[in-house]
């Protein structure tokens, strides 16, 4: 196995390991979140405030931040979402098109 071989495919490992770890981050916030907009409705919530105990006191104070962290995690999975389709659009139209007629012409000559 040559030495570029070997580096490709250390290449391609790290980004399925990056890969990976983002997705694990992603669901591990998002799931923490889910957790605490289902304990928000927590059955102390009537006492004190919604504060009866330290946790539903903790998630009070931290819902409106959580919401906000959790908005722009959809926001910039949503412009990946976007940048993919448009390069997959992108990449499917320069195999198929043509571009001009003198293009296509030069093409079926050579």
């Amino acid at each position: 196995m040559s030495a570029i071989t070997r580096f490709i495919r250390a290449k391609k490992a790290k980004r399925v390991l990056a890969l990976a770890l983002a997705l694990c981050f992603a669901a591990s916030f998002l799931l923490a979140t889910v957790f605490v907009f289902v304990h928000s409705n927590h059955h102390d919530s009537d006492v004190a405030g919604g504060a009866a105990c330290s946790i539903c006191l903790q998630i009070h104070n931290a819902k409106p931040l959580t919401l906000f962290a959790v908005l722009a995690v959809l926001g910039a999975l949503g412009g990946t979402g976007l940048f993919a389709i448009v390069e997959i659009l992108r990449s499917c139209s320069l195999r198929t098109g043509f571009g001009t007629l003198i293009s296509a012409k030069t093409r079926l000559n050579s």
